[in-house]
């Protein structure tokens, strides 16, 4: 659990991939946006009571952002996001609330918005929607079953692309190989969860890498 102190360094060092700070939980579905992106990534810190800027207000009746924040990870996420929450004391008469998610077992998480069930992903200090691709290799990476796969040309053609780019987007190999998206997305998966490729989130699309030993899958 974090003190007082160890609260200001944290804030001190702003947001990153695991740290995100809300002012008050004025949309509950919002802040449990982040809290699903955590838990389908590495985990991390949501503090509420701090600003952008590093300031750190608080609140003065955390019990109704406390409140909120609680029913909406209750009711809207699918399944239950691994958390724990606790208040630190700033002053006599402010509190943050400190919500601390776990990478969670049970990958994909989800919320629910308007009927739609939606998976993300934290990168960099944003909550990302998931693509297609990844949702499909987080849930079958909970399987936790051994894959093998046989390499073609296609992928002996990938691999070197790959190499001489640092990295590949799902439409640039559909275009390079030329097959359909889907059939190139299929292969990109096949490798990821055979352990030979990462996938790397990004705003402008889905990187595609070699994966390095002892590297882990975003």
């Amino acid at each position: 659990m974090l003190d007082a102190a160890a609260l200001r360094r944290l804030v001190a060092a702003g947001e990153t991939d695991r740290v995100e700070f809300k002012r008050k939980v004025a949309h509950p579905l919002k802040v449990a946006r982040e809290a699903v992106a955590f838990a389908n990534s590495g985990g991390g810190v949501l503090l509420i009571g701090v600003e952008d800027n590093r300031t750190l207000p608080g609140l003065k009746d955390p019990d109704g952002d406390e409140f909120l924040l609680d029913r909406a990870l209750a009711l809207a996420c699918r399944p239950q996001v691994p958390h724990r929450r606790y208040r630190v004391p700033i002053t006599d008469e402010t509190w943050v609330l400190v919500y601390e998610i776990a990478e969670g077992p049970d990958k994909p998480y989800a919320l629910l918005e308007e009927d739609t069930e939606t998976v993300y992903v934290r990168v960099q200090d944003r909550a990302l929607q998931a693509s297609r691709e990844l949702r499909q290799i987080l849930r079958q990476q909970k399987k936790d079953k051994a894959l093998r796969y046989e390499f073609g040309d296609k992928e002996r053609q990938l691999v070197a692309a790959i190499e001489a780019r640092g990295a590949i987007t799902l439409a640039d190999f559909a275009a390079l190989a030329q097959v359909p998206e889907r059939q190139a997305s299929r292969t990109l998966v096949l490798l990821v969860l055979a352990g030979l490729l990462e996938i790397v989130p990004a705003v402008g699309g889905d990187l595609f890498k070699i994966k390095e030993k002892g590297e882990e899958i975003a």
